[in-house]
């Protein structure tokens, strides 16, 4: 939790290796009309992709033992890279495994595989700076992107609002698509305050082009879930010089006012709809 100092754990990711089959399996998920059961329905398939490498960032002065750094880790092979700024690095890393994949997946398996001890020897650590310093340290959202129907837009956007959310997400993130409808709902209900949505689909760009099949899988996305706030497509300066050069996780979301301006604070993961209500109603005060 980078917010409170009292936990040991600052920040850390855990990557793992989602095979076809279990794709397959995330996919028909969206057949499932409760939303309950779609979600639970999902992180159980999830809970199946197989491990590849891990990293925790501790609190130097709450450091626990290497038992519980080993479970956190979640991985059976763990390292210490490092410390700087009261802030001790720890790297895991699976045994290479690739053993009842279907045989269409293990050179990806491998390439990631290889990637990761790429990562672990190459690490280099240095204080961390949370998502939401960073995205504040931007100070405004500006931008010339396109939506998913190919329309260019601007900043220009926001003058309509008072504030507007920006929610980041992902096409294969269960959390995200779960959340997308009651976003919409609220976009419904606070419109007359002054409140606007758009959102931006993290992972459709990389490699600097634009990966055809996950903009029909958001197109899509989109569509099952019959939102009408607009989706933006990343672009290498949104990338690496703005929002998501800080984004760790997703859905990531902030707000900005009618010029752009970064107000409020940004959130990392996601929240009830009653808590988002509180977030918004708390945001609108604040912004004249």
């Amino acid at each position: 939790d980078s917010e409170d100092i009292s936990k040991p754990i600052y920040d850390g990711r855990y990557y793992s290796f989602i095979s076809s089959d279990l794709l397959k399996q995330y996919d028909e998920t969206s057949k499932i009309t409760d939303r309950a059961k779609r979600s639970a329905a999902r992180q159980e398939i999830l809970s199946k992709a197989r491990g590849i490498y891990s990293y925790v960032i501790y609190r130097k002065d709450r450091l626990p033992s290497a038992a519980q750094i080993k479970k956190d880790v979640k991985m059976p092979n763990v390292i210490m890279l490092g410390e700087d700024g009261g802030y001790v690095f720890y790297f895991g890393y699976a045994d290479y495994d690739d053993k009842d994949l279907p045989a269409s997946d293990k050179a990806a398996f491998k390439a990631l595989y290889d990637d990761a001890e790429v990562i672990r020897d190459t690490m280099t650590v240095f204080k961390p700076v949370s998502t939401d310093e960073g995205i504040k340290s931007l100070k405004t959202f500006k931008f010339k992107l396109k939506d998913l129907d190919g329309n260019e837009l601007t900043e220009s956007i926001f003058k309509n609002n008072k504030i507007t959310m920006v929610n980041i997400w992902a096409t294969y993130c269960g959390y995200c698509i779960d959340k997308m409808p009651y976003i919409q709902e609220l976009a419904n209900e606070y419109k007359d305050k002054g409140f606007g949505v758009i959102g931006i689909v993290g992972d459709v760009y990389s490699n600097g082009q634009v990966d055809a099949k996950l903009l029909d899988k958001a197109k899509k996305i989109v569509k099952d879930t019959k939102v009408k706030y607009l989706s933006l497509i990343p672009d290498d300066n949104l990338k690496y010089n703005s929002v998501l050069q800080y984004l760790t996780a997703y859905p990531t979301t902030f707000f900005v006012d009618s010029k752009g301006n970064i107000v409020g604070n940004v959130i990392v993961g996601s929240l009830t709809k009653d808590e988002f209500k509180k977030v918004i109603e708390d945001t609108l005060s604040k912004v004249k």
